[in-house]
């Protein structure tokens, strides 16, 4: 799965300026009667999955250099304009 989400990220055909880590899944139980494997599957897809989308995404994005005209976090001089 790295494998081929880095491929996809790195690729020329598809280059991507974002990532949109929308993957989730929820597993209703009562505290006292969800497993562990059932929490640790939660765990794994809503947050371990989150983190390593959004790692290899910024790696990509580092490797590529910063694109201000994409990035408002990457543009310093503008950082505090997003007040009301």
């Amino acid at each position: 799965m790295k494998r081929n989400f880095c491929l996809l990220m790195a690729s020329d055909l598809f280059p991507s300026c974002i990532l949109i880590n929308n993957a989730g899944l929820q597993q209703d139980a009562p505290l006292t009667e969800m497993t562990l494997a059932q929490w640790n599957l939660v765990i794994n897809v809503n947050l371990t999955g989150q983190f390593l989308c959004a790692r290899e995404a910024v790696r990509e994005f580092k490797r590529r250099g910063v694109v201000p005209e994409i990035s408002c976090a990457a543009r310093q001089d503008h950082l505090y304009e997003f007040g009301p």
